[in-house]
């Protein structure tokens, strides 16, 4: 319990779970191509590119999961932090992932207009 209110491990745990959809996302895809017209040609060169959009369109949300773990724990005041470097190394990370977020709205944002 007293682990999972650590925001080190709230980062990590909000930046996981959208990482292993798009995993799992990636591999469905696979599967489905596999069976429908096999996996010859260009598909091997073509996934890298492919699956790293589909990445870039899902760091946003990873931030904001960061992000919005970070508001729960903080109002209900269960904001734990540890003084060894795991917790805050996490915190690195999970700052980071924010910053992406911030980063690509900034992109979308100069796209749009």
């Amino acid at each position: 319990r007293r682990v999972a209110r650590q925001a080190g491990m709230s980062a990590c745990l909000a930046a996981i779970l959208p990482f292993l959809s798009w995993v799992l996302f990636v591999a469905v895809t696979i599967a489905r191509i596999a069976k429908t017209r096999g996996l010859q040609g260009t598909f091997w060169q073509d996934l890298p590119g492919a699956s790293g959009e589909l990445l870039i369109f899902l760091a946003p949300a990873i931030g904001f999961g960061v992000l919005s773990s970070w508001s729960l724990i903080a109002l209900q005041g269960r904001w734990r932090a540890d003084r060894g470097w795991i917790d805050r190394l996490g915190r690195a990370v999970g700052v980071l992932w924010i910053l992406v977020m911030a980063l690509s709205g900034v992109f979308w944002w100069e796209r749009i207009f």
